[in-house]
């Protein structure tokens, strides 16, 4: 590394240069149409290019080669990722191509993963070193320059997490290792950014607000949301370093993607809630903080539900299309909103009130939820049954996860297994039935005048009474595998925290309302039992 001046202009140059070269290389080049034999040639090439750029940094000390070492894993990341997305898009869930049995398509997977957990390990020697922020935001007219590379890095690094694809379990604990490892980074580099006067201070801030909203989406996604709560920490940095307060400061500062600030609000929200979860008491505060990035997300007119609803016809497909310039998110995603905002206003009851004179948000996410997801599943159902021309399959597609677009439903898609952590996986990643039971059904005693606590409570206990068989519900919990899906066995521990608290409202309201002062254990027994 050299000091500021031309000669680190050079250094750069070159580096850039030698980066351009490397991309361009034709046998690291995908295109569409390549086959499954082709695209394992170009694996190995992947792997030789790899070992290459490896073999420099492991001779290349990196405290005093920052800049080689933030272009070299640019450089591989970026390419990892393009091969990573053609992998999962044209062979492991491209529905019209045949990988039963294809060894040659599960040996490339093998070593895309293998190229994952090793580039993890110098991420995390990245990650972990004595990084001086001062050869990045200190170096003259270079900086600018030099922080988008190691934004892209970090940025990057994290996406390449939860692209879609099959893996390990050891790869799954790689990824979670790693994001820990890049969390700590993001917050050695606010630690910088705080000491700095405040003019720079909030330059530097509005540059790394996307690195931030990054962290904050995976965080969730991968089910790893400990790792935001030093950001969230007041103590520290007043106001702490995620505020929902700040995005307003970036926008009239500086330019930003709708779609970032979007992910911003939505997955703070979404962690929020999580956070709420952990332990044996539900964290009011962390749900209260979740209140404003829930009502500043509702506020994008692209999210507004009318939007969505518009899908709710015949010709799916047709509209999906119509719609994709108005939209910023998926059905799916939408979705996933208002169950996230569903759950969190029935963890925050204080009164049977708020569920009889519920606020205009809840009945609207409540109706779209149960609508929108309903037409999904009947949609996904009839396309199944029309290509396979048997009911059978469409009964057996009740094991196969939901789609929110039109496909041959040959065979189970595959998806990252690092994702099935979060509280809503189960609308992403939920089968058919599991969706039908666990949530829209559900969701059916929030409607309208349709309120019945001793309903909800006998319907959706964990287990059956003894002696009792499984009811819909039970059966479907008792289907689920704990091991693979951590997060639907979340979400229906979630179900069982408001059906406690509706309970204890329950309680409240009689005492309230009904000048009761004691209540025998029998008649409660009665009462939520539906006896």
């Amino acid at each position: 590394d050299l000091a500021p001046g031309d000669q680190l202009v050079q250094l750069l140059n070159h580096l850039q240069e030698n980066q351009a070269k490397s991309d361009a290389r034709s046998a690291l080049q995908l295109r569409d149409t390549l086959t499954a034999e082709e695209f394992f040639q170009k694996v190995d090439n992947l792997q030789d290019y790899y070992n290459e750029v490896t073999w420099l940094l492991q001779k290349t000390q990196l405290d005093n080669n920052l800049y080689v070492w933030i272009f070299s894993l640019e450089s591989l990341v970026k390419h990892l990722i393009k091969y990573k997305v053609f992998y999962d898009r044209q062979l492991i869930n491209n529905f019209q191509y045949d990988i039963n049995g294809n060894s040659i398509v599960e040996a490339a997977g093998t070593k895309l993963g293998k190229l994952c957990g090793d580039l993890g390990e110098f991420t995390h020697t990245f990650c972990s070193s004595n990084m001086s922020f001062a050869k990045i935001f200190e170096i003259g007219k270079a900086s600018n320059f030099v922080f988008n590379k190691f934004a892209s890095v970090v940025v990057k690094s994290l996406e390449v997490l939860i692209i879609d694809k099959s893996e390990d379990a050891q790869y799954i604990d790689n990824g979670s290792f790693t994001i820990g490892c890049l969390s700590n980074l993001i917050y050695k580099l606010y630690d910088y950014i705080y000491d700095t006067d405040s003019t720079k201070r909030n330059k530097l801030l509005y540059k790394a607000f996307p690195i931030l909203t990054e962290l904050v989406k995976v965080s969730y996604i991968a089910g790893e949301v400990q790792l935001i709560e030093k950001f969230l920490d007041d103590e520290t940095y007043n106001p702490p370093v995620i505020d929902y307060r700040f995005p307003f400061e970036v926008i009239k500062n500086s330019t930003v993607d709708l779609s970032t600030l979007i992910d911003f609000y939505k997955f703070t929200a979404f962690n929020l809630v999580t956070l709420s979860l952990q332990g044996p008491v539900i964290k009011k505060t962390q749900l209260d903080r979740a209140k404003f990035y829930f009502k500043i997300l509702f506020s994008f007119p692209n999210l507004k539900t009318s939007l969505y609803r518009q899908s709710e016809v015949t010709n799916k497909l047709e509209v999906e299309s119509q719609l994709e310039e108005d939209r910023l998110i998926s059905l799916n995603e939408r979705q996933e909103i208002s169950l996230m905002y569903i759950l969190f206003y029935l963890l925050n009851l204080e009164n049977l009130n708020d569920l009889t004179n519920p606020d205009t948000h809840f009945n609207n996410q409540v109706q779209f939820l149960i609508v929108s997801l309903s037409s999904s599943i009947s949609w996904d159902l009839d396309n199944s049954a029309s290509h396979s021309g048997s009911h059978s399959s469409s009964l057996a597609s009740l094991h196969q996860p939901l789609s929110t677009k039109p496909q041959v439903p040959s065979r189970r898609k595959q998806y990252n297994r690092i994702k099935f952590k979060s509280l809503s996986s189960i609308i992403v990643y939920g089968s058919y039935k599991e969706n039908l039971t666990l949530v829209v059904n559900f969701l059916k005693h929030f409607k309208p005048n349709r309120l019945d606590v001793p309903v909800i409570v006998s319907n959706h206990a964990l287990r059956p009474e003894d002696g009792a068989n499984e009811n819909e519900f039970q059966h479907s919990i008792s289907n689920i595998d704990p091991q693979r899906y951590p997060g639907k066995i979340f979400y229906v521990e979630t179900i069982d925290k408001i059906v406690q608290i509706l309970k204890v409202l329950t309680v409240k309201h009689l005492v309230d309302t009904g000048g009761f002062n004691y209540i025998h254990k029998n008649t409660l027994d009665q009462i939520f039992t539906c006896k």
